[in-house]
């Protein structure tokens, strides 16, 4: 999944305004997820951001959605290598054998 989300494939418009090209790997992605593509997009391209007491849509650049999706793949990476790490040290954690 996290090789997948690698392939999402941006640009930016005239106004530098990100969106997204590879719509098939995308609904790709979000099928694995298990969320819908329209959320996905609108949280990478077009994230709500708390200002002051208000809550505003900011629209994204090509670089800082190429920025967004890099951080989520490290952050499930990150996630995904700890719990393999966990499992392996629980299994590994027996308790001795009497004699």
């Amino acid at each position: 999944m996290i090789l997948h989300i690698g392939n999402i494939a941006t640009k930016g418009d005239r106004s530098d305004q990100a969106y997204i090209t590879s719509l098939e790997v995308t609904e790709q992605v979000c099928h694995l997820l298990g969320v819908s593509s329209s959320d996905f997009t609108r949280a990478v391209l077009k994230p709500k951001v708390k200002a002051g007491r208000e809550i505003v849509t900011q629209a994204r650049t090509k670089r800082q959605a190429d920025e967004e999706l890099g951080a989520l793949c490290k952050h499930m990476y990150e996630k995904v290598f700890g719990g393999l790490v966990e499992r392996i040290n629980k299994a590994l954690d027996r308790p001795a054998l009497k004699s």
